[in-house]
């Protein structure tokens, strides 16, 4: 998948639906967290969540 340089949010809470957690950076906490698995998963597992999360996505630069 190419980068389209985008930036987009989405809202923390609606993440535990997909059993998906967020740890917020060390280095900018303030600004960006990681989304992570919530539980044991395999890898197939955890990339078909993140894109079933695309809908709740929301564009905020450019």
């Amino acid at each position: 998948m190419e980068s389209n340089g985008a930036v987009y949010a989405v809202s923390a809470p609606s993440l535990g639906e997909w059993i998906l957690a967020v740890r917020p950076d060390p280095e900018r906490p303030h600004e960006h967290v990681f989304v992570e698995p919530g539980a044991s998963m395999p890898l197939n597992e955890y990339e078909d969540r993140i894109a079933s999360t695309r809908p709740v996505w929301r564009r905020v630069w450019p």
